[in-house]
């Protein structure tokens, strides 16, 4: 992977600018058995005009550089490297210029990530989905340009076909070495989308079921997975619950009274886990699901993993949220980013990262700017 320095500018000091610096409370809802305290005194910091000093191809939009573009965000947590994509709302632009920026420092400097097929822009907050334990595989997801998928963390990556705009997110075999199946969200119009071919070629599973649960419930946002190479979940906006395909979109059939908040399930081995209005659930196969441990009611984001799959952040509409013995118990780290509205239902472009190596975690958004809070 090839990146290109840009200047560091020295002008953007949060000690000397502490209107930057956006301190919130830190409360504690539930102490896990054995959990680390809440941090105290450990405030949100807006990294973002830093980053438009070392990294925007382009000047900030005359509303300020909070409203310029902020698209996507990742870690990854083998290397703490902070990865944003930066898209300006021009659709000329975005097909052009290179969209991906990397912070080697926790986001104090950004470079330009050159040498990757990635354009347009990651709209959803779950415009990254990588498989877990991290071993370097994930997929980026965006609109109005190219998505891309690497194996090695980064260095090397390789651009998946696109469907008419693009996707706002999507799941795929990660169980497969060379994952195969991939399932999406196709961005305006709104369709559910498969490929067989590695995402070469797509086609839409069921226009007709889908332009219904518009019709019927105009804020539904479907959630779905890819269980192995033949087998789907998701929901729709007809039965509440989640749907199982065993024959890749052919037929469905409810499995589960659970509701998913998450886009997408996240993968860890075999396992997935997926964030719900319960808390979150796990299956081995994507037929029997469970809930974990108490509860967590809202979660949206996540689970973000740590050291083992026993340790986990997830981000419901109280803010971050902490459990290091696989979800039994919680404990509140942090209230959400100042202006960061949790309750929507599409999660409105908010990214959160977590750096469970060096404790720090991260979010943005298109609307407002991005975040970083380092934890005690």
């Amino acid at each position: 992977m090839k990146v290109i320095s840009l200047r560091r500018s020295t002008v953007f000091l949060l000690s000397a600018l502490p209107a930057w610096l956006l301190a919130v409370t830190l409360a504690q809802a539930q102490t896990a058995p054995g959990a680390p305290p809440p941090p105290q005194g450990s405030q949100w910091e807006n990294i973002t005009l830093a980053f438009f000093a070392d990294a925007a191809p382009a000047k900030p939009a005359a509303s300020g550089p909070a409203t310029a573009g902020m698209q996507g965000l990742f870690v990854n947590p083998q290397t703490g490297a902070v990865y944003i994509n930066y898209s300006p709302w021009n659709r000329k632009i975005m097909l052009k210029e290179l969209r991906l920026y990397i912070s080697k420092d926790h986001g104090d400097t950004w470079s330009a990530v050159a040498e990757n097929p990635i354009t347009g822009r990651g709209e959803s907050g779950f415009w990254c989905n990588a498989a877990q334990p991290f071993s370097g595989k994930m997929i980026l997801w965006t609109i109005d340009g190219k998505s891309a998928l690497t194996a090695d963390g980064g260095a090397t990556w390789k651009a998946i076909g696109k469907q008419g705009r693009g996707f706002d997110y999507g799941d795929l075999d990660w169980s497969a070495d060379q994952p195969r199946t991939f399932f999406a969200f196709e961005h305006e119009p709104y369709y559910r989308v498969l490929s067989t071919d590695g995402g070469a070629t797509w086609k839409r599973l069921n226009e007709a079921a889908d332009k219904e649960s518009f019709r019927q419930n105009k804020n539904w946002y479907p959630r779905l997975g890819v269980v192995n190479a033949t087998t789907l979940v998701a929901t729709d906006g007809l039965v509440d619950g989640i749907l199982y395909s065993p024959d890749i979109g052919a037929t469905w059939t409810k499995v589960s009274d659970f509701r998913p908040l998450g886009a997408h399930p996240i993968h860890y081995g075999k396992r997935l886990y997926w964030a719900a209005s319960a808390g979150i659930i796990v299956s081995d196969n994507g037929k029997d699901w469970r809930l974990l441990g108490g509860g967590l009611p809202n979660a949206n984001w996540g689970p973000y993993f740590g050291a083992s799959e026993q340790e986990m952040l997830v981000i419901n509409d109280k803010g971050v949220q902490y459990s290091r013995d696989g979800a039994k118990s919680w404990t509140r780290l942090a209230p959400p980013p100042p202006g960061l509205w949790l309750g929507d239902t599409r999660t409105g472009g908010i990214s959160f990262a977590w750096d469970p190596v060096n404790r720090i975690v991260y979010a943005a958004h298109a609307k407002s700017a991005c975040y970083r809070l380092r934890l005690p």
